[in-house]
């Protein structure tokens, strides 16, 4: 994010990038050269990096490859939100050169001023993908050839292929979850499964409903808040160590809410006790700074929004559970 050149940039052959956001860079976003490339659950926008002066750059480039068959991969790429005046989205053998191969799969290219460009000498295979140009009729230029958005519907592009809004959640410059898709997309359950990843951006299984969405994430279906699933200790447990490190898993991964800083652990008397605190995927661990007191109930508190999960759903209802530390022999 941000750099003041192109996002990602290899001439290496069998490169594979997978799960990245690369957003808001100067220059290209992702540009790959080499022979049996792969661009997979990868997410780009806001190429430019806020200006909106014409300029060379796009979002994907593959451009000048110079071995002859080189073969290249898009999946599941969501490549959206270029306010540039003058641009490609993305660009293949534009240049022209040497004859290769792309497959565009399960893919949603949307959002830009500038279509999709793909060169004259591009084997080119559009396998289930959405264009769209809010305003404008021809999302993608394939060898000369501008396909509209009623060619694209009608499949002269290729199977299951679309040209309409994706209804993403917010387009956005700064958060990468805007590009979720909401209920109702025509994205949600288009995609092929032949080749999809078993995953999505965020690491959530793909696919959940009949089939695979196109683009980087994967519906789940209506938000739910993250739930408290189990602690340890369990509630009212007796004997634990004075020196135990507390864990509190939750249903989903999460990160810090707004009450983070208010979660607790209380000895019997009602006074704080000092602890660590730290959250890794789906868990919270709670460690004390220094030896509990022998034989003393303790509780802890999990205020409600204390923490939420990746889509920013907070804990909704806040949970408390207490433990006995064993007594000193």
């Amino acid at each position: 994010m941000h750099n003041r050149g192109d996002g990602l940039d290899s001439k290496a052959a069998n490169t594979y990038i997978h799960h990245c956001i690369v957003a808001n860079n100067s220059c290209d976003g992702i540009k790959v050269w080499g022979n049996n490339s792969k661009i997979e659950n990868c997410l780009i926008y806001g190429t430019g990096d806020g200006d909106t002066s014409p300029s060379p750059w796009a979002g994907i480039v593959i451009d000048q490859i110079e071995q002859a068959g080189s073969g290249f991969q898009i999946i599941n790429t969501t490549l959206a939100n270029d306010r540039r005046e003058h641009g490609y989205l993305m660009y293949v053998q534009y240049g022209g050169g040497v004859p290769i191969t792309l497959m565009l799969k399960n893919c949603i290219m949307s959002h830009g001023p500038g279509r999709v460009y793909i060169g004259s000498n591009v084997t080119f295979t559009s396998d289930h993908n959405l264009f769209y140009l809010p305003g404008q009729n021809v999302p993608i230029e394939v060898a000369g050839r501008e396909y509209t958005a009623a060619e694209i519907e009608s499949g002269a592009l290729g199977p299951g292929n679309l040209a309409r809004d994706p209804l993403f959640v917010k387009l956005s410059l700064s958060d990468p979850d805007g590009y979720q898709l909401q209920a109702g997309s025509p994205a949600i359950n288009a995609g092929t499964i032949q080749g999809a990843p078993a995953d999505d951006l965020r690491h959530r299984a793909r696919p959940y409903g009949s089939a695979p969405d196109m683009g980087a994430f994967e519906w789940q279906g209506p938000a739910q808040p993250p739930t408290v699933v189990k602690s340890d200790p369990v509630n009212n447990a007796t004997g634990v160590p004075v020196n135990k490190k507390i864990t509190v898993t939750f249903s989903e991964s999460v990160t810090k809410g707004s009450t983070f800083s208010k979660i607790a652990l209380k000895n019997a008397k009602g006074k704080t006790v000092a602890v660590t605190k730290s959250i890794s995927g789906n868990q919270l661990t709670i460690i004390p700074r220094s030896n509990l007191a022998y034989n003393t109930r303790h509780t802890v508190t999990i205020p409600a929004k204390a923490v939420k999960d990746l889509e920013g759903n907070p804990l909704v209802l806040p949970y408390t559970f207490s433990f006995t530390t064993k007594a000193k022999t």
